[in-house]
Order: structure tokens, then sequence, then C-alpha cells
């Protein structure tokens, strides 16, 4: 497996833990209609998977592995860069630079969507519902189950307000863009 693949799982990983925690019943807003679910493991695959080729200029990408720590956070425990979250630490701010491609794990699967959101709680990138950038080639995002991939441009940058689990609104940390 190379290193992009590795980053970019860890970094899908991390997306899908965040977003998991917007559909519990602790006061979050309500997620992504997703309450209600059965809390199951089994990824739905949006897209094939990446080709670890890195980001537009030719470049690794940054691998990333996120998991759950229960349904009250996400927690980075692999990070190929070092520099997007510390590791072991529950809801860490991501910082993602303008121009990297990100190869995440999410290993919550099915049971802890990642998403990336606006502050105003607008999907930008999500593995539960449609975001408003998966669609956009230069941000060439992949959603394969518990893998998913990204590449940060300057427009996406600009809307990033935090990560969570569509699921679980606990599971939510701030994003930081360079």
């Amino acid at each position: 497996m190379t290193r992009r693949r590795r980053v970019l799982q860890a970094a899908g990983a991390a997306l899908a833990v965040g977003l998991a925690g917007c559909g519990s019943n602790d006061g979050g807003d309500g997620g992504d209609g997703e309450d209600g679910g059965d809390g199951g493991d089994d990824p739905t695959a949006t897209a094939t998977p990446t080709d670890g080729s890195g980001g537009s200029d030719g470049e690794e990408a940054v691998s990333l592995t996120i998991d759950n720590v229960g349904v009250s956070a996400w927690e980075v425990t692999g990070d190929s860069s070092g520099s997007v979250a510390p590791t072991g630490e529950e809801n860490p701010t991501m910082t993602f630079e303008v121009g990297t491609r990100y190869e995440v794990t999410n290993n919550g699967g099915g049971s802890h969507p990642f998403a990336l959101r606006t502050s105003d709680d607008e999907p930008l990138l999500s593995q539960s519902t449609d975001g408003s950038y998966e669609g956009d080639g230069d941000v060439n995002w992949v959603d394969d189950g518990g893998e998913l991939a990204f590449t940060v441009t300057e427009e996406l940058a600009s809307e990033l307000g935090y990560y969570i689990c569509t699921i679980h609104s606990s599971m939510r940390g701030d994003v930081a863009t360079e």
C-alpha cells in the first residue's frame, strides 16, 4: 500500500468520524436525516477507489486514519504528514493545506459517516448525503465505503468550517486551512 493511499485512507476516516456526530439525540443539529439508523458497520460505496497517484501535481497524498471513540468523539489514529491533527486526541482540530490531496481511512465505517461542513451546517463532502463539492473535478471526491479521498481547493478551503459524524453530533471538530 502506498504512502499516499494510507494518508488518503486516514483522512477519509477522520472525515467520516467527524460527520457521524450529527444525528444523536443530544441536542445536536439533527444531522442529515440519518437519525434512527441501524448503526450497522456496512459502508456504502459511492465512487470508485483512488488510484494512489497523488494530487494534481503528482505529489504524494496525505494519508489519515480516523476512528470513533464510542459515540462521543473522533480520534485521528494515523497522520502520514504529522501536520493534519495530533493522534490520540478527541475531536482535534484538523488542518488541511490548499492543493493537497487527502486519503482517509474511516475505521468507524457505516456506523460513523464522516462529513466536512460549512460553519452554517451545509454539507461540502459527506459519506451520508450529497455535499456541494462532491461533483467538483478539482476536489475529485471519492467515497469507497471506509476509504475516502479529496483535494482541498481554494474554494473548498474558504467554506470549510468543521468535520462531523452525521449520526452522532458529539463527534465533531474544527477545521483550519493553510
